[in-house]
């Protein structure tokens, strides 16, 4: 079983094995079924569960899993965006720290006996956002000089 985590949108799936881009050719070839879960089928502890369950009726089968932002995260995070290119530190921070939060309520309910060390882990992701949120933003030039 492969399973991808994306925080943001799910960009391109890789086979793992080869580090080649994956293709239908190669879901047909080892009849593989390909599962995409991401916003309201992730948005709460019992949503979550239930894909666990989705999953668990697949046995021991080819899968590959796709689990994507939970529910509101990704409009929650082009807010953070916006306040940090507005050079607003503090908002992106209040912002940044709901989803945080909201993250880390989600993970003790469904980690309970694995929490601690999960937390530690977490816990090292956040503080690397929030290092960045601290910075000064970079924009590069999208304008291109015709002829």
């Amino acid at each position: 079983m492969l399973i991808l985590l994306d925080l943001f949108t799910l960009k391109i799936i890789r086979n793992v094995r080869c580090g080649a881009p994956l293709s239908l050719q190669l879901l047909k070839k080892y009849s593989m079924k390909v599962f995409k879960f991401g916003g309201a089928s992730v948005s709460s502890v019992e949503r979550i569960q239930k894909v666990a369950e989705i999953i668990k009726d697949y046995g021991k089968k080819d899968l590959i899993i796709i689990i994507s932002a939970m529910g509101k995260t990704t409009n929650a995070l082009e807010k953070v965006a916006e306040a940090f290119y507005a050079g607003k530190t503090s908002e992106a921070l209040s912002l940044f720290d709901v989803v945080k939060q909201n993250h880390l309520t989600t993970a003790k309910y469904l980690l309970v006996t694995s929490y601690n060390a999960t937390l530690n882990l977490l816990t090292d992701f956040f503080t690397e956002v929030e290092w960045l949120l601290h910075d000064k933003p970079v924009r590069t030039s999208t304008t291109t000089t015709t002829r």
